[in-house]
């Protein structure tokens, strides 16, 4: 299993658990979302004005 760095702002706590807990799942699978979109969003905006910068 390798290291996951934690995204400022973001404390990761891990908890052995028994049973799955669906909800808890669902909510991180959203963080991981929203931050996956802005940073593309922000990677997009560097590219395009990059591109623009360069013709």
């Amino acid at each position: 299993m390798g290291y996951i760095k934690e995204p400022k702002g973001i404390d990761f706590t891990v908890i052995p658990r028994t049973k799955p807990d669906i909800e808890a799942d669902r909510m991180l699978s959203e963080i991981i979302r929203a931050d996956k979109l802005k940073r593309t969003a922000k990677n997009s905006k560097k590219k395009a004005s990059k591109e623009t910068s360069q013709q």
